[in-house]
Parts: C-alpha cells; sequence; structure tokens
C-alpha cells in the first residue's frame, strides 16, 4: 500500500490487530482508494467501518488500495479473494467498481458501490449511491426552473463522467456543448476555451478530486463568476483544495443530510469523537451499507445471505432504506444544494 495519512493507517492496523485470530466473524473486504484522487471517499469509508465495529461485534475489515486505479481494484479484489474469503465488499468509485464487477459476479460476493455509473448495479453489485441520471434529472430541473437554455459541459472521460453526459444528453432540452477530457488531464485550459467559444449561460463539470478544483479554478480564472453545476463529488475537501478563492457560485445534487434528526447527529457525534473529523456522504452510505449487512448476518454462511440483503428494508442514517434492482433508493432525500 503506498502512503496513506497516518490516522487512517493506524486505523487499519488496529482492526487488522484486533483479527488475527480466526474466528467465524463476518469478513468485510475493503476495495478502496486510500490513495490518489479519490482517497477522501475511501478513507471515509473506512472511518465508517471503524465506527460501526467499534458499536457492533462480529466483524472483521480488510482493506485494500486500489490507489484510485480500476487496474490496482482489480489486484486488491483478487487478492482479498484468495486471502481472506470476503464475505461481503465495500467499493467506492464507479471506474474502479466496474473493473471487479466480472470478478465479484463470478464469485458470487455481493459488493456495496458508493458510485454513481448506472451499470455498477448487476449481478451480486449494489449501487449504495443515486445513480447519475437521477442527480442530472435533479440538476436539470434546477436548471430549467432558472431558464437556463444554453451548458457547456466539461466530464472526465471514464465510469465517472460518460454516464453523466448520457443523461445530461437525455434530459437537458436545450443547447449542451460538451467535451470530453482525460483522466490524466490538469491543464484545461484549452478545453475551457473551445465550450466557452459557444457563449454557455453556465458550465457544468463532472471530475473528482483535486482535479475538479483545478478544473473550476481554471474556468473562474477564464470567466469569472459565471455559474457552475458539478456532482457531489465537488464537495469534498480536496476538490475545494484545488479550487482555492474559485470555490464559489456552484450548484449540485447531492443525498439531504439533516443532523437535526436524532440518528444522524448521534452518529455525528460518534463520529467526530472517534475521528475528529466531519462525516462525509462517503461515511454515511458505507454505514448504511453495514447496516444491511447487519441485519442480515444471520445469513452469511448461506445461499440466502444476498437475497436478505435485496429484500431487507432498513432504518439507515437518511431514513428508510431498501434495495430496488440492486440499487438502494435514495431519491427521497436528493436535493440541491449550493456553495
Amino acid at each position: 500500500m503506498n502512503t496513506i495519512n497516518a490516522k487512517i493507517a493506524l486505523i487499519i492496523l488496529l482492526l487488522g490487530t484486533a483479527c488475527t485470530v480466526p474466528d467465524d466473524r463476518i469478513v468485510i473486504g475493503g476495495v478502496l482508494p486510500l490513495t490518489g484522487d479519490f482517497a477522501l471517499y475511501g478513507n471515509d469509508e473506512v472511518k465508517a467501518v471503524a465506527l460501526f465495529m467499534h458499536e457492533h461485534e462480529g466483524y472483521r475489515f480488510v482493506p485494500e488500495d486500489t490507489e484510485s486505479a480500476p487496474r490496482k481494484a482489480v489486484t486488491a479484489t483478487r487478492k482479498l479473494l484468495r486471502a481472506d474469503n470476503p464475505d461481503v465488499i465495500l467499493t467506492t468509485a464507479s471506474p474502479s467498481a466496474l473493473a471487479i464487477q466480472p470478478i465479484t459476479n463470478e464469485h458470487k460476493v455481493p459488493v456495496f458501490v458508493a458510485g454513481v455509473n448506472p451499470d455498477v448495479a448487476n449481478g451480486f453489485m449494489l449501487q449504495n449511491l443515486p445513480t447519475s441520471e437521477q442527480y442530472i434529472e435533479r440538476v436539470v430541473a434546477d436548471m430549467q426552473e432558472k431558464g437556463v437554455q444554453r451548458v457547456g459541459m466539461i466530464y472526465r472521460n471514464d465510469g465517472l463522467g460518460l454516464p453523466a453526459f448520457t443523461a445530461m444528453k437525455k434530459h437537458f432540452k436545450g443547447e449542451l456543448f460538451a467535451e470530453a477530457s482525460s483522466v490524466e488531464e490538469r491543464d484545461y485550459r484549452s478545453i475551457i476555451t473551445k465550450v466557452a467559444s459557444n457563449n454557455p449561460e453556465v458550465f457544468f463539470v463532472v471530475s473528482g478530486g483535486k482535479s475538479l478544483g483545478s478544473l473550476i479554478k481554471q474556468i473562474r480564472t477564464l470567466h469569472g463568476d459565471i455559474p457552475i453545476y458539478s456532482t457531489i463529488e465537488v464537495n469534498y475537501e480536496d476538490a475545494a483544495e484545488g479550487a482555492g478563492d474559485a470555490y464559489h457560485t456552484i450548484i449540485y445534487s447531492d443525498v439531504g443530510v439533516d443532523y437535526e434528526q436524532s440518528r444522524l447527529e448521534a452518529f455525528r457525534d460518534a463520529y467526530l469523537a472517534m475521528h475528529n473529523s466531519e462525516p462525509s456522504l462517503d461515511s454515511i452510505v458505507a454505514y448504511n451499507a453495514m447496516l444491511f449487512i447487519h441485519q442480515c448476518r444471520a445469513y452469511v454462511d448461506t445461499e440466502d445471505f444476498f437475497t436478505c440483503i435485496q429484500t431487507a428494508e432498513i432504518e439507515g442514517l437518511t431514513g428508510k432504506l431498501r434495495i430496488d434492482n440492486n440499487l438502494v433508493d435514495y431519491t427521497k432525500v436528493l436535493e440541491i444544494k449550493k456553495i
């Protein structure tokens, strides 16, 4: 594993040390980005699982670092399956999830995916976030309410950005001027200039991590305070850090989180006490996944485990949750947010 921040490394070390004696505990595999563009997402899932295991006995957690790269995710998954035989896997970022999907489906291992690409909800994979289309529908509705007719879109050319582009083409009825950027792209000026030549009223940007922040910063440098729409990835510290002073006048859709609700308030207090940091949406959905697993733990050694998860209804952190066609239903709590 590459360099990981000291707090996460300690959490992983303690989880592993506590689980060295063979027993009948449920094994949770983590195929997670602990370094790279999506590191914040993966580390927040580790923190959520650590909290859950502090509150509940009977689990062993084995995280592997994908380094935010689909190829490394495949290697990590094969290692987990070979060495630890996990009962269920948690993963995040659609590109990595899609890369490991054939392997986990072949081995019939349930996988909770914090990813937005609708193709992840297939076989034994369970999509633990709204889909790109659900997010985009909410964004488009906001654009329509504001009378926006011309949108300039820049999207990451991978499993994160492509579904957003497809959904945007489907739902936006005005003029869409879209350009794809490579995963490795860092200098977006020529792409921005090309899109801006069409005089869009707003930009819509889809990427992740500091790369997303850098894209926003470059748009602001070239075009000032033009409104920018984005996806949930914009609401993470690394995106804010990459954008710097340009981190403003941004609209996005997200799962609504109301910390005045007693269940969420208790979760946040416990999370803060353990990790000295605020939980993110990845923390929340990972904890929700653990609640599904916990409800079905009696079936973990039978073929009924996956069926139980598919048909369960839980009292999640965001309200009552169930799974429909391999998708955890968060639509009731989707809302527009602004930075």
